[in-house]
Order: C-alpha cells, then sequence, then structure tokens
C-alpha cells in the first residue's frame, strides 16, 4: 500500500478516491451519513467500511484469515501490553473485554 496513491487488491482504486457507485468523492453512502444521528449515524459508518473492505477484497473476520480460534486468548493477552492504545481509549479495556472482542471478530 502507498498512501496517496492506489491500494493493492482494492480493484485499482485510489484509497482517497473510492468511488464504487456514483462517482463522488468518499464511501457511496458519504453524503448520506451527515442526515442521521447518533446510532444510525455509526450504523451507517459501519455499513460504508464495511462495503469498502469487500471491494478491497478484505477478510471479513479472522475465521476467514485462517487465525486459528484458539489462539484467541493469546491475542487478547498480547493486547493489554500495547498500552499506548490503552492508555487512549475513553474507556477501560480488560483482558476479558479484549478476549470478547476477539471472539466477536472471529
Amino acid at each position: 500500500m502507498r498512501f496517496g496513491g492506489t491500494v493493492q487488491g482494492c480493484r485499482g482504486q485510489s484509497a482517497r478516491g473510492y468511488r464504487p457507485d456514483n462517482g463522488r468523492h468518499g464511501l457511496r453512502s458519504d453524503p448520506d451519513i451527515a442526515r442521521y444521528e447518533g446510532q444510525e449515524r455509526a450504523a451507517a459508518f459501519c455499513d460504508s467500511l464495511a462495503e469498502l473492505s469487500g471491494a478491497c477484497d478484505l477478510q471479513p473476520n479472522l475465521r476467514a484469515m485462517d487465525i486459528p480460534e484458539d489462539i484467541l486468548p493469546k491475542l487478547a493477552s498480547d493486547a493489554m501490553n500495547q498500552t499506548r492504545l490503552l492508555l487512549n481509549n475513553p474507556r477501560p479495556v480488560t483482558e476479558a473485554d479484549a478476549l470478547a472482542i476477539y471472539r466477536a471478530a472471529y
């Protein structure tokens, strides 16, 4: 990947100029997101990211990436060593929280 250029594996689209359907800048539903509030806006944003991920042929979960399920506790434990990220998180994250996130992503 090159920043500001073409993202490899993203069907030749520019990372900044991704245009799946309507030729507008940004994600297809970008202009639509502003009209939503709160949870609806978050859901619309997540839908747009899922669309972009699909266009870039990204795997949808850890299982599809051939990550063995029995390694999830180790990933959660290792995540607790990322102190810079944990300190800047808006809410406390425990190892159990990290494991729950990994399980949801599996």
